[in-house]
């Protein structure tokens, strides 16, 4: 388990120091071992510092080698013990080497492991201990007192095992809980994920449908404005026709009929007639759909707006201002893009109506910045007023007193620019008024 892996890490980490702890210590012994003329034991222990050496070396190298390493240091170390015991005279010095394998047994190999070691180390050193030749020193009470000690470290050690096993399987549950626990809050959290994801494309959907009930709104009323003015247009064409007619038809009655007059008020009447037929074909063109975009050019698209309303202009005395600085083509939607400007130039005139502007004037520049082709349309009302600047792109918000007017045109003439022509509308207000502005990708 990760938890396992973690404790072997710190181990290895330890074991590390401690082999070079006892390397040193043994090394400093050797030269001791030598001042005293005891070559068996400095040879002992320059084989202990080669093999603790070597086991550090292989830590080094990769953890997995944590095991067969410690053994190969216990024994070694086991080895040295007993060359002490039998063949010096330090006894004591060798009990404590052991005492001190003990520890390190039962750290390296844990309780169960530890417990055969020692069993076999004690059984090993008090075989030796009985095997001492006759001239050495063999001190019985050391000797007991030396066996408890064992016991006591052995009791110690177990005790000290047997609270760090029961740790590490109680972290280990916990890890295991802990586990479960995320799993079942994972598989909370990808339903509800699932639900949201669920309740996101309903909302999708039904904004969508929204989107499309507000497109419909807004093209009702724009084929009712379009109506307005082409009804606007006619009115002059259909007077005419009608005056002709009837100045026709009193000359027929009068009995004055002349054939040149004739002639020049049947032209007029098939000139206005013409007239009105021109005019359908260009709100016909106009409210025609396209599905692919065409090539055209802002001014092209820009004069083709003014066509249609420029009797309503004339009629209510509003200058129109061009400065065409370019005349660079584009890819777009033309009939949806030349809608978006005639909403704009219908918003110019209304603001002027509203205002009682007396020297009414709207400006369309038409202009380059880097690969933007950009119209700008700027009137003389007054402007925005600077609280509901920010809202007027919003569906529904209007500030016009008609009761017909539900505040869609913004609204929908941003939606097709940015969303369906990937330009961008914006607008500010100008020291004279109000200043949209069309950016169309060349």
């Amino acid at each position: 388990m990760h938890l396992e892996t973690e404790f072997l890490k710190h181990k290895v980490q330890l074991s590390k120091h401690i082999l070079l702890l006892m390397g040193s210590i043994v090394s400093i012994m050797i030269f001791v071992r030598l001042y005293e003329h005891n070559y068996v034991q400095a040879v002992a222990d320059t084989f202990f510092v080669i093999i603790v050496s070597y086991g550090y070396y292989k830590l080094t190298q990769d953890e997995k080698y944590f095991y067969s390493v410690a053994k190969t240091t216990l024994i070694t170390a086991f080895t040295v013990a007993l060359i002490l015991i039998l063949k010096t005279n330090d006894i004591h010095i060798g009990l404590l080497w052991f005492t001190s394998i003990i520890y390190l047994t039962f750290y390296y190999l844990g309780q169960t492991e530890g417990l055969k070691w020692v069993a076999m180390m004690t059984l090993i050193t008090t075989l030796a201990l009985l095997m001492l030749p006759n001239h050495i020193a063999f001190d019985l009470e050391i000797f007991f007192i030396w066996i408890s000690n064992m016991f006591f470290i052995v009791g110690i050690m177990r005790r000290y095992e047997q609270i760090k096993e029961n740790a590490e399987r109680e972290i280990i549950k916990h890890q295991e809980r802990l586990t479960i626990e995320i799993e079942e809050k994972t598989k909370e959290l990808q339903a509800l994920n699932h639900t949201l994801e669920t309740r996101i494309d309903k909302e999708i959907e039904k904004n969508q449908k929204q989107q499309q009930e507000l497109i419909e709104q807004s093209k009702h009323i724009y084929i009712g404005e379009m109506i307005s003015m082409l009804a606007h247009q006619w009115r002059q064409p259909l007077s005419a026709i009608s005056s002709s007619v009837n100045t026709l038809k009193l000359r027929n009655m009068l009995g004055t009929y002349e054939a040149d007059y004739f002639d020049e008020r049947l032209n007029r009447i098939s000139s206005y007639s013409h007239e009105l037929s021109q005019t359908i074909n260009d709100f016909k063109d106009f409210f025609k759909t396209t599905t692919q975009q065409e090539s055209s050019s802002l001014a092209k698209m820009t004069t083709g707006v003014l066509a249609i309303v420029f009797p309503l202009l004339e009629a209510k005395e509003i200058q129109i201002e061009k400065s065409y600085q370019s005349h660079q083509r584009v890819k777009t939607y033309v009939n949806e893009v030349q809608q978006v400007i005639l909403a704009l130039i219908q918003n110019a005139i209304d603001a002027i109506e509203k205002n009682n502007i007396q020297s009414p004037k709207i400006t369309l520049s038409i202009y380059q910045s880097n690969t933007m082709s950009i119209l700008e349309i700027q009137d003389n009302a007054g402007g925005v007023p600077v609280e509901i600047i920010d809202d007027i792109f919003t569906p529904y918000f209007s500030t016009k007193e008609i009761k017909n007017k539900t505040g869609l045109g913004l609204y929908m003439a941003k939606s097709i620019i940015e969303d369906h022509c990937q330009g961008r509308l914006e607008v500010e207000n100008t020291k004279e008024g109000a200043l949209f502005r069309i950016e169309l990708p060349q």
